[in-house]
C-alpha cells in the first residue's frame, strides 16, 4: 500500500530570496546608479560636455532599434544614455557659465569693484568674532550671503553681468533679507583652491551651487546699499526673513557658546558654528544630529501629532496638519535635499 502523500502545511517552506535580489528588481535602482556613476565620472575623471551629449544620443538610438528585438540589449543602450546624461548636466551645472558672468572680471588677487544684484540668500549666516592663537590678525565678526549679480560698474559706466558671488560684509546686515536689490562695493577675487592634499576644496564646493567668486566687503556707509525691498515678493524671502529672525532670537536668548549649536539644530545653518565645534561632533559620531534630516521630522512630526490628538482633533486632520507642519518646516531650514527628501517620505 503506498504511503500517504504529505499534508499542504508539511511541505518544507521555500527559502525567500536574498533582500539584494528584491532590492535590483526595482525598476527604479539600476538608472539611479547609472546617474550616479555618470556624476561621478565627470566629478572625479571629467567628461567632455560635447562627447557625453554624442554618445548619449548615441545610446537613445540604440534603444529605439533594439528595444522590441532583444529588450536586455535596449536597456543597456539606455543605461548608457542615463549615466552619460548625468555627467553632462553635472559638468554643465559646475563649469558652464555665460560669457558676461562675474568672473570673467575676478582675478586671484582681489580687486575693487561696485556691483549690483539681488540677494539669493538671507543674510543670517553670521560668524562672531573668535580669538585664535594662531592668527596675528584675528578675524573680524562677518555675515555671508550669496548675491546674483546683474550689472558691473566699469570704465564706460554700468553695463549688464551675471552670476553668483558669496558675499561676505564685516559685521551683521540684519535691515536686508533674500530678494532685495543692493548696489556692494568690495573686493571681488576667485575662489582659493585647496592648498595642501587632503584640505577641504573651497572653490568646489563653491562651484556646486554655481558660485564662482569671492566678494568680500568691509561695512561702511555706502558699501551695502539696498536700492530695492524685493522679498516681500516670494515665499522663499517670506521663509529666510523668518529663519533669520528665528538666528537673532537664538542668539540674544542664549549664551554665545549655545546659540551656534542651537542654529545648527533647529534652524540647519552649519556655519553658525565654527570648526573646533563642528570637528569635536565629527570625532565623537554625533554629526548626524546637526543635518536636519528624518530625525528632527520624526521627533516633530510624532510630537505635533500627540499634541493634536490630545487636542481631539480627527485623524484625518491631523495627518493634514502635520504633513502640512513638517513640509513647512523642511522649506523654513533652507529646503535642503535630506529634509526634503524626509519631509516627503514621512
Amino acid at each position: 500500500m503506498p504511503a500517504p502523500s504529505p499534508a499542504p502545511d508539511d511541505e518544507p517552506a521555500k527559502p525567500s530570496p536574498p533582500p539584494w535580489r528584491e532590492f535590483a528588481r526595482s525598476p527604479l535602482v539600476p538608472f539611479a546608479l547609472a546617474a550616479s556613476a555618470g556624476l561621478l565620472a565627470d566629478r572625479y575623471i571629467g567628461v567632455p560636455l560635447g562627447a557625453a551629449l554624442v554618445v548619449a544620443a548615441v545610446a537613445l538610438v540604440g534603444w529605439c532599434f533594439t528595444r522590441r528585438a532583444t529588450p536586455q540589449t535596449a536597456l543597456g543602450w539606455l543605461l548608457v544614455s542615463t549615466a552619460t546624461l548625468a555627467a553632462a548636466h553635472h559638468h554643465a551645472h559646475r563649469h558652464t557659465f555665460a560669457p558676461d558672468d562675474v568672473s570673467t572680471l575676478a582675478k586671484a588677487a582681489p580687486e575693487v569693484v561696485r556691483v549690483r544684484g539681488t540677494l539669493a540668500e538671507e543674510p543670517d549666516r553670521f560668524r562672531p568674532p573668535r580669538f585664535d592663537p594662531l592668527l596675528t590678525m584675528q578675524r573680524e565678526a562677518t555675515s555671508t550671503t550669496v548675491l546674483e549679480i546683474s550689472e558691473v560698474d566699469g570704465a564706460t559706466g554700468w553695463r549688464s553681468a551675471s552670476g553668483r558671488v558669496r558675499l561676505s560684509v564685516e559685521g551683521r546686515l540684519d535691515d536686508l533679507h533674500c530678494g532685495d536689490a543692493v548696489q556692494v562695493v568690495g573686493r571681488l577675487s576667485l575662489p582659493e583652491g585647496p592648498a595642501n592634499p587632503g584640505e577641504r576644496d573651497y572653490r568646489g564646493s563653491l562651484l556646486d551651487k554655481r558660485i564662482t567668486a569671492d566678494l568680500r566687503v568691509k561695512r561702511s556707509a555706502d558699501s551695502v546699499v539696498r536700492i530695492e525691498e524685493g522679498w516681500r515678493a516670494s515665499l522663499f524671502g517670506w521663509l529666510a526673513v523668518l529663519r533669520g529672525w528665528g538666528t537673532r532670537a537664538l542668539a540674544q536668548a542664549l549664551p554665545k557658546d549655545e546659540a551656534g549649536l542651537a542654529t545648527a539644530l533647529l534652524l540647519g545653518d552649519s556655519t553658525a558654528l565654527d570648526r573646533e565645534e563642528w570637528d569635536a561632533y565629527v570625532r565623537t559620531g554625533v554629526i548626524h544630529v546637526l543635518a536636519i534630516s528624518g530625525q528632527h521630522l520624526v521627533i516633530l512630526g510624532a510630537f505635533a501629532w500627540a499634541v493634536l490628538r490630545l487636542c481631539g482633533f480627527r485623524n484625518r486632520y491631523s495627518a493634514w496638519a502635520v504633513a502640512l507642519l513638517l513640509l513647512g518646516y523642511a522649506l523654513l531650514t533652507g529646503a535642503r535635499p535630506s529634509a526634503m527628501r524626509a519631509a516627503v517620505m514621512e
